[in-house]
């Protein structure tokens, strides 16, 4: 697959020890380091990726953001992580490509104290990056009249690429207001049904304020997931099925 930008997924060395210490500290609403979030949320999009693809490196992972939402979303409700379910249809605009993503507070020790930090989890992102479906002939414009549009990666700047690079590779991201603004607009950049002129985008609070708060919107549940073979729980508790 050829991408607009970079998209080539991180595969980090994962030691289950480590895992299930910062899992343990979680769950017992212990803060955890800023190298230990890196460490956790690396091993998230890893094995989730793993989960939903036999091909990481080759695979776009499209139309899988929901699969990979309901793997989080799980896997942080067994660690009693506070998190909040994203679709782009109904935090942005009904007329914007669909994708599904969550939003998180990592319990962080900042300074010696618990400050609860929030990231963007979008493992599944490089889908809209295909060069195939990011280039100007995707639009569609009838009596001035947005009927479609590129992928959501066509809307990236240029100035944002490397940031953009960086999470397509790590699948996650701090979420503040730059970051807010880059994905939301992406996304923003897509809506249909529209004047050819009309204001296409959304300020940075704006976005920010509509990414963390999140939606109501149906994920796989636990019990769907283990059916097909997709859960993900925490390393202790597999340990101690065994």
């Amino acid at each position: 697959m050829k991408y607009i930008i970079n998209a080539s997924v991180k595969k980090p060395n994962i030691d289950d020890a480590v895992i299930i210490e910062i899992e343990d500290k979680l769950k017992n609403k212990t803060p955890i380091t800023d190298d230990e979030t890196e460490i956790l949320l690396d091993y998230l999009c890893y094995s989730v990726r793993m989960k939903i693809s036999d091909d990481i490196d080759n695979d776009p992972f499209t139309r899988k953001d929901l699969v990979a939402s309901s793997i989080i979303a799980n896997y942080f409700k067994e660690l009693g992580i506070s998190y909040r379910i994203c679709n782009t249809k109904y935090i942005f605009d009904k007329n914007v490509t669909e994708n599904n993503f969550i939003v998180a507070d990592i319990n962080t020790d900042l300074y010696g104290n618990s400050v609860f930090l929030t990231y963007l989890i979008d493992p599944t992102y490089r889908q809209f990056f295909l060069s195939d479906k990011c280039n100007k002939d995707n639009l569609v414009v009838e009596h001035h009249v947005i009927h479609k549009t590129p992928d959501p990666g066509h809307y990236i700047h240029q100035e944002d690429s490397y940031e953009i690079a960086y999470f397509l590779l790590n699948g996650y991201s701090f979420l503040d207001l730059e970051f807010a603004n880059i994905y939301a607009n992406s996304f923003m950049g897509t809506r249909t049904h529209i004047k050819e002129k009309e204001f296409n985008f959304i300020s940075s609070i704006d976005a920010y304020d509509v990414i963390n708060t999140g939606c109501k919107h149906f994920l796989l549940s636990k019990t769907e997931l283990e059916e097909k073979g997709l859960l993900l729980e925490p390393k202790k508790q597999l340990i101690k099925k065994m």
